[in-house]
């Protein structure tokens, strides 16, 4: 399969490459290894680290494979909810955050997630 991948980037305009990377690493993911598919995002993301599209379909992956036995949603989620974002982007990893912790987790899974948000938050003001 990766020669398929490598033979798609070859013939697609370049303002293509990111997107059937994208979609071939989900493909990893569901169809092939996870590990693949991981190894591929994770190049991408380091590419394109602001990317939150990205991250979200990654992210999305990690918690499929999660409901089936997977361990790294979480690690995901503390790795984005780490990064400096905008405000918007935050505030959209908070409540997908809180919305996995509520669906997946216990109680006080979810009381860390809104403690972080609200640690965020106070920081954010500390800065302005």
């Amino acid at each position: 399969m990766q020669e398929l991948l490598s033979e798609a980037v070859k013939r697609l305009p370049r303002n293509k490459h990111l997107e059937v990377t994208s979609k071939f690493a989900q493909l990893e993911f569901s169809l092939g290894s996870p590990e693949r598919g991981r190894t591929i995002f994770e190049g991408i993301v380091a590419a394109y680290p602001k990317k939150l599209d990205i991250w979200n379909v990654y992210l999305d992956q990690e918690v499929k494979l999660y409901a089936h036995g997977g361990r790294r949603a979480r690690q995901l989620f503390e790795r984005l909810v780490s990064m400096k974002l905008s405000t918007k982007k935050m505030k959209f990893l908070f409540k997908k955050y809180l919305a996995f912790e509520s669906k997946h987790g216990s109680v006080a899974r979810q009381e860390a997630v809104k403690q972080m948000a609200r640690d965020w938050v106070a920081a954010r003001e500390e800065e302005e």
